[in-house]
C-alpha cells in the first residue's frame, strides 16, 4: 500500500474549452497492491481551472474528484491507468454567483514509472454522459510520500 500526491494540469478539448479555461490541480493518492503489476488505486483532490471568458462574463470551475479505479504494468516501467467515480463541478462568475453540479467522471491513460516519480497522459471526462462537454488532456506527476 501507498499514499502519495498528484499534481497536474488539465488542458479543456472540444465544447469544454469554451468555458474552462487550463486546470491546475493537486490530488491525493492511496494504491493497494494486488502483484508487482496490477494495483488498485483511490484519487480525490481539486483541480482548479483559470478564469474564462464565457458569453461576455468570467467563468470559473472547479473540480472536485473521487475516482477508483486500477494501474497495470504493462511492460516494466510502463503503466496503463483507468478511474471512474463521482465528480462535482463548481463554477463561478464574475460578481458571485456560483452553482455546483455532480456527474459521474472517468479518467484514462499512460505513465511512465521513473522510480520515485510516475509521469503520465491522459484523458478524462468530468461527465461521462457527456464526453464532447467535459473532455480534458491531462499532464501528471505523482510521488508516493509512504508505503507501507
Amino acid at each position: 500500500m501507498s499514499i502519495g500526491v498528484e499534481g497536474g494540469l488539465t488542458a479543456p478539448l472540444g465544447d469544454f474549452s469554451d468555458g474552462a479555461g487550463l486546470g491546475i490541480g493537486v490530488l491525493g493518492e492511496f494504491a493497494f497492491a494486488i502483484n508487482q503489476q496490477f494495483r488498485l488505486t483511490a484519487t480525490t483532490g481539486l483541480v482548479y481551472h483559470l478564469s474564462q471568458d464565457f458569453l461576455g462574463a468570467s467563468l470559473q470551475l472547479t473540480e472536485f474528484p473521487l475516482l477508483l479505479g486500477a494501474r497495470v504494468h504493462v511492460a516494466k516501467p510502463v503503466f496503463v491507468f483507468g478511474q471512474i467515480g463521482p465528480m462535482l463541478l463548481r463554477r463561478s462568475l464574475e460578481g458571485g454567483d456560483s452553482d455546483t453540479d455532480d456527474f459521474v467522471a472517468t479518467r484514462f491513460g499512460v505513465a511512465y514509472d521513473a522510480g520515485p516519480v510516475a509521469v503520465g497522459v491522459g484523458v478524462m471526462f468530468s461527465n461521462i454522459e457527456k464526453p464532447n462537454e467535459s473532455a480534458s488532456l491531462t499532464f501528471a506527476a505523482s510521488v508516493p510520500l509512504t508505503r507501507f
